[in-house]
């Protein structure tokens, strides 16, 4: 008989550093991790501020806001992806590292009905990560070490919306309709005396996000969007726990409020955004506050480029029944960003940093580089006019 013999230390100051009253609530797919699990793929954003609430964006922005959608041409394809550094010996133990897990995409295709109507359709990795627990070994019934392996658990989200605008001179409104499926996955033991584990979870939710965008004049614009709450309970395949005993996890309702400047006819942009998440309907977390900021300069027709901070504040508490093992506003992280877009006739390429090294040194510290590529299609080139 195999028996799993770990740092037994670790795994229960990962438990611990929750305190869980609820001890069925799903510690994994769970908005804890957005710290770090939150992608930001959309690479013209993610440079200037992961700003874009009140901008005039390409299909790729629709996930700021759906009524920001503007198209140059008849129908647009784009594609975008992420990586990001790892968070090693988290909570300060050996070999607990909070890491990437790829794929960190998100695609689209924009289609222009007349002048005014916008739609397509994108998908997205919205949130993913993966947790190493570290190395985990098999002995034999007698105690000698036989093999060992590498333990985690990890989770993805495949985010696929279909979102439509409508404008006028003055108003743009929209919509985001999205299915979103949350996929998980650990190796962790079935049993004390169980081998390498393969429990999987996957579940899906329907979300829409609603968005409009005001332009009172032309060198000024604000925008503003909403998604409703949502919870599930989250039952893994080995569980033995009942589905109406599982505590569900609750994900946040998010408003986030924009306004944009344009200045010497549009070449110059500044933008800040506003996000609010109510995480405050879990035990373990205060609301979400954050403030975005972003500038962007068109240096030349064909050469853009951009700048900006965010911030993403801690939301753990310890008032109402958590116990996290790290401080609170440990997490505190301000984030630098820096983008350009150099444009060939109806190909667009974006290169984005983004850092939360810079300015301070936060226990979970990451830096992403996002790289996009987008190409306008006239209606020449699908019609033959």
């Amino acid at each position: 008989m195999k028996i799993i013999i770990t740092a037994v230390f670790v795994l229960i100051t990962f438990l611990n550093c929750f305190s869980q009253p609820r001890n069925t609530e799903d510690i994994i797919l769970n908005p804890f991790w957005d710290f770090y699990a939150e992608n930001r793929l959309p690479a013209i954003n993610a440079g200037k501020g992961y700003t874009g609430v009140a901008a005039i964006n390409d299909i790729s922005g629709a996930s700021l806001n759906p009524a920001s959608i503007v198209l140059l041409e008849k129908m647009q394809v784009t594609g975008s992806y992420e990586v990001k550094s790892r968070i090693s010996n988290w909570l300060h133990v050996d070999q607990f590292d909070v890491k990437q897990y790829h794929p960190e995409i998100s695609v689209g295709v924009g289609y222009k009905f007349g002048n005014n109507l916008f739609t397509g359709i994108t998908y997205s990795n919205e949130n993913s990560f993966k947790l190493e627990y570290g190395p985990l070994l098999v002995t034999n019934q007698y105690g000698d070490p036989i093999s060992s392996y590498v333990a985690y658990s990890k989770y993805t989200t495949h985010n696929i919306s279909v979102p439509i605008a409508y404008r006028t001179r003055m108003f743009r409104a929209g919509i985001s309709l999205s299915a979103i499926n949350y996929s998980g996955a650990n190796n962790l033991p079935n049993s004390p005396s169980g081998g390498e584990g393969d429990n999987t979870v996957s579940f899906w939710k329907f979300v829409p996000t609603l968005g409009i965008l005001v332009t009172p004049i032309d060198q000024f614009s604000f925008g503003v969007t909403y998604s409703p709450p949502y919870q599930q309970r989250v039952r893994w395949s080995n569980s033995r726990v009942p589905e109406e005993q599982i505590a569900p996890v609750y994900y946040p309702a998010k408003i986030n409020v924009g306004t944009e400047f344009r200045l010497l006819d549009n070449k110059l942009l500044f933008d800040l955004d506003y996000r609010f998440a109510n995480t405050s309907r879990t035990y373990m977390f205060r609301d979400r506050h954050d403030l975005n900021f972003g500038v962007q300069y068109e240096l030349e027709p064909e050469l853009t480029v951009r700048g900006g901070v965010f911030t993403l504040l801690d939301y753990r508490t310890n008032g109402n029944g958590g116990n996290f093992t790290d401080p609170i506003g440990s997490y505190n992280q301000y984030f630098m960003t820096l983008g350009a877009t150099y444009k060939f006739r109806a190909l667009s390429v974006t290169l984005s940093y983004i850092s939360s090294t810079v300015f301070t040194k936060p226990d979970v510290s990451t830096s992403r580089i996002a790289a996009s590529v987008t190409w306008d299609i006239c209606s020449c080139m699908l019609y033959g006019n």
